[in-house]
């Protein structure tokens, strides 16, 4: 029904997921290739790690842990505080609400130990010992990442002539090297470069899916940002 960790193959068999800690992947099991990403760390949840999910053919359902300082006397402890969401990849659109039943279940001194997740009523059933104890409705407006916000700002500029025929964008330049991202069959391939022939440089490559969906994966300039998101936008669109 749920898992921790692990790999998980979807109900249709058409995908299947990993989790790490707050992250989140879904894999087509056709082409083994990534396909969507959800980083918790990306939305308003600090520091936030996946305790329980479980998938069906539409949606991924998480109950989430989060360590969160509270202040006893002179004393800061850390407490677990729990959240349930929903998260629909192929919308591109996440759920999430604190869990309200916290008190009782520590009280209890049990965990929500499996969950399943109903995507077309937007709820998360929890299970304490193969029982059911609580349905979480998820709320009516989904979570907006930072990446999400970046695009929808980048989206609102309209600019007279976007030079989305660049390939290539460079910064930091001094007398040892400098930075850039360059487009390059189908990825986005961040780069360092040395002037001294010995000393060699760095690279990594991200591809369009995945950076249209989560951001850049290495910082960048903000002015140069917009002139690469139009470029990259145009390249997957003649794909």
């Amino acid at each position: 029904m749920s898992n921790s960790s692990g790999k998980k193959i979807s109900p249709n068999k058409k995908f299947y997921v990993e989790t790490n800690g707050a992250l989140l992947k879904i894999f087509s099991r056709e082409t083994e290739s990534q396909i969507h990403t959800l980083a918790l760390n990306q939305y308003d949840l600090r520091k936030p790690e996946i305790f329980r999910w479980s998938s069906d053919s539409k949606s991924i359902g998480v109950f989430i842990a989060r360590s969160l300082p509270e202040k006893t006397g002179d004393l800061t402890i850390y407490r677990n505080n729990y959240w349930v969401g929903i998260w629909y990849p192929f919308s591109d659109e996440f759920f999430t609400v604190y869990f309200p039943e916290k008190a009782e279940l520590e009280s209890n001194g049990n965990l929500i130990d499996a969950i399943e997740v109903l995507a077309d009523e937007r709820t998360v059933i929890c299970f304490v010992k193969g029982k059911e104890f609580k349905r979480v409705q998820m709320p009516n407006e989904p979570m907006i990442s930072t990446w999400q916000k970046e695009k929808r700002d980048l989206e609102s500029v309209k600019t007279e002539t976007p030079k989305t025929d660049k390939k290539e964008w460079t910064w930091n330049h001094n007398a040892d090297g400098y930075e850039g991202v360059h487009l390059y069959e189908g990825q986005v391939l961040w780069f360092q470069h040395s002037h001294n022939p010995h000393a060699g440089g760095a690279a990594s490559g991200q591809s369009f899916e995945d950076f249209l969906e989560n951001g850049a994966s290495c910082a960048i300039p903000s002015e140069f940002l917009k002139e690469l998101y139009d470029a990259v936008k145009k390249l997957s669109e003649k794909k």
